[in-house]
């Protein structure tokens, strides 16, 4: 995602100490991504507006290229060309979720799984799904920065898990409510 940005550079690190002190080590700036001012019901209109920078170029700036595995995950998940529904019903922590679809023809089901460390090596697998369900995770947001300016039908957002937050949704997904008191975790 930032392979075009020369001064950025990412950095795994385990704490937000560890990162104040890299960025001191290199000289750095620092940003924190939210704070104690986090605004959860709108996370990334807040996270925009905390580095100003205007929203729209959450969408405007999100064409990214596919990953360079991204042809071969389609061939390697779906050799024989099948019509097929994408569904990402883990989240990080790989906790999963049971999600209720609906698939009359027995359409394959390919599911969304840590094969790559490049989310977009997806790119392939998403552009050609007859529909793709998900739950809240990062992999929403990695389908509205593919289809960011345009849209698509055949899009589930599965409110199977509880979060406290809520973020900007452009393309037309369609919600599936489940009962809060049923839990619809699948332990892995």
């Amino acid at each position: 995602m930032f392979q075009d940005l020369p001064n950025i550079y990412p950095t795994p690190v385990s704490s937000g100490k560890e990162a104040r002190q890299l960025a001191s080590f290199y000289n750095c700036k620092h940003l924190y991504i939210g704070g104690p001012d986090l605004e959860q019901r709108r996370f990334d209109e807040f996270y925009y507006a905390q580095h100003q920078i205007p929203f729209e170029s959450r969408w405007s700036l999100a064409n990214v290229p596919s990953g360079p595995r991204a042809d071969i995950l389609f061939k390697q998940l779906n050799p024989n060309n099948e019509p097929y529904i994408l569904v990402n019903a883990t989240q990080s922590g790989d906790s999963k979720y049971n999600l209720r679809m609906n698939n009359p023809g027995q359409k394959k089901v390919i599911e969304v799984f840590p094969v790559t460390k490049n989310i977009y090596d997806w790119t392939t697998l998403v552009l050609n799904a007859d529909e793709i369900h998900t739950i809240d995770t990062s992999f929403v947001h990695f389908v509205e920065n593919i289809y960011a300016l345009g849209s698509r039908p055949g899009l589930f957002y599965h409110l199977a898990r509880i979060s406290k937050t809520e973020f900007t949704r452009r393309l037309p997904w369609q919600s599936i409510e489940y009962d809060k008191n049923i839990s619809s975790l699948q332990k892995t």
